[in-house]
């Protein structure tokens, strides 16, 4: 699975651009003297240490719970999936003129054709897929020690799977498969959580990144009302615990981790890995010190739902831009902290109308009408309808004859009518899922 730092970066890049990140540095962290790791990384160290056969002193008090049995087949077959999975896509996606990127609705016909044409050639690949997900998640032997260069490609090609997963369903749906689409989405979504463990920030955001290829697969496969209630249940149980909002704040423990490591490094005339025009010298204390006060400060707001957090979130993204140039190495290292809780509660806001739509569809097959108002399927989510994570308050919902209308308010705070567009407008239910 390893690949050169050089692909490892630009996967990363890639990534962080498609999240809304920008200025985040890739440093290699060669340390000056010992920094002291979060709890969190500890623990996924123990795991790594367990996987690999190595003691370690038993942890005081385990984040994790200790690996399965299998977990080093689990790691093995996740890797030999990934090697295979990888050269055939990308041979399709070049021959066809086809990237599976894209949205579905988006698909010609014709993109659809040849779609089909290879995931029929390669049902034994998605076959690999849905067992390996359902194996449960593996443990990746990250090396920390490398600071913000750490060799990441199973993001990637997490990614990746789960853009096949979402054409597989979408066809399966279109067709009238509902179970077999339902199989593929829940697959999807268990590779994203196969990365909910891992305490930094980009694999946080590739986790909320593959959910959402997955609603786009559920918005573009089938109709609530198509669903049987045992099909109805899984997907609902998948999605009850899907938000990872204390995994999300517990990887800003990691990227300040990296940062101190990064001006470890500094002090001690590593530069690795800085373009020739940032050197700014040996880093001040002060430097060091605002960096860990701002990661400190929007760890803590990523716990809270947004709408508590968002007036700290936006003071903490202020505070970063007016940064006087003598803190020249934070302002470098800081990543665009505002968007990434942005996107975790769009992740949650996502999450919940996935499963709030679905069944408005079904109480409409089931009673003729649409319901008047979403407390008529509060007793489907568990006696109560979830808050808008933007607001706080619950999502906009009217029943208009024969369609409806279901919406967040989404990250400008402000109710746009239902117009769906995802930089300004807001999040809509079976709205045009790219712009």
């Amino acid at each position: 699975m390893r690949k050169s730092v050089k692909d490892v970066v630009v996967a990363l890049v890639v990534v962080a651009m498609l999240a809304g990140l920008v200025g985040v540095s890739l440093v290699v962290a060669a340390e000056e003297e010992p920094v002291a790791k979060p709890a969190s990384i500890e623990a996924y160290e123990r795991l790594v240490a367990e996987l690999e056969g190595r003691p370690m002193e038993p942890p005081a008090g385990p984040i994790f719970k200790p690996l399965p049995a299998d977990a080093k087949d689990i790691v093995e077959g996740y890797d030999r999936l990934f090697e295979r999975m990888q050269p055939l896509v990308d041979v399709f996606e070049t021959q066809a003129g086809v990237d599976l990127g894209e949205p579905p609705h988006k698909w010609t016909e014709k993109d659809r054709a040849k779609i089909a044409e290879f995931l029929e050639t390669n049902e034994d690949l998605l076959s690999e897929m849905r067992r390996m997900a359902d194996r449960g998640a593996p443990i990746y032997p990250l090396d920390f020690s490398e600071g913000f260069a750490m060799l990441l490609p199973h993001l990637a090609q997490s990614r990746k799977c789960s853009r096949v997963l979402r054409a597989s369903a979408v066809l399966k749906g279109t067709n009238g498969d509902c179970a077999g689409s339902v199989e593929d989405i829940i697959a999807g979504m268990k590779l994203g959580d196969a990365l909910a463990r891992e305490p930094i920030l980009i694999s946080q955001l590739v986790r909320m990144a593959i959910y959402g290829i997955m609603s786009s697969a559920v918005q573009n496969s089938f109709d609530g009302s198509d669903l049987s209630p045992e099909l109805t249940r899984r997907l609902m149980d998948q999605l009850a615990r899907a938000d990872r909002r204390d995994d999300f704040a517990e990887a800003f423990a990691g990227e300040m981790y990296f940062g101190m490591k990064a001006f470890a490094a500094l002090r001690a005339g590593d530069r690795s890995g800085l373009p020739a025009e940032s050197d700014f010298g040996p880093p001040e204390e002060a430097d060091e010190k605002a960096y860990v006060e701002i990661l400190s400060r929007i760890g803590s707001a990523a716990r809270l739902p947004y709408y508590e957090a968002a007036t700290e979130v936006t003071q903490i993204t202020s505070d970063i831009e007016n940064m006087p140039e003598t803190l020249a190495y934070s302002r470098q290292l800081l990543p665009a902290l505002g968007r990434t809780c942005e996107a975790q509660a769009r992740h949650e806001a996502t999450i919940d109308l996935m499963q709030i739509g679905l069944l408005v569809e079904q109480y409409k097959a089931r009673t003729g009408s649409y319901p008047d108002t979403l407390d008529e399927v509060a007793s489907s989510l568990g006696g109560s309808v979830p808050v808008d994570p933007f607001s706080g308050k619950g999502y906009r919902y009217r029943p208009l004859g024969t369609v409806f209308v279901l919406y967040s308010i989404s990250h400008n705070r402000i109710d746009d009518g239902g117009t769906h567009d995802y930089m300004k407008g807001d999040i809509v239910w079976r709205g045009e899922q790219e712009k």
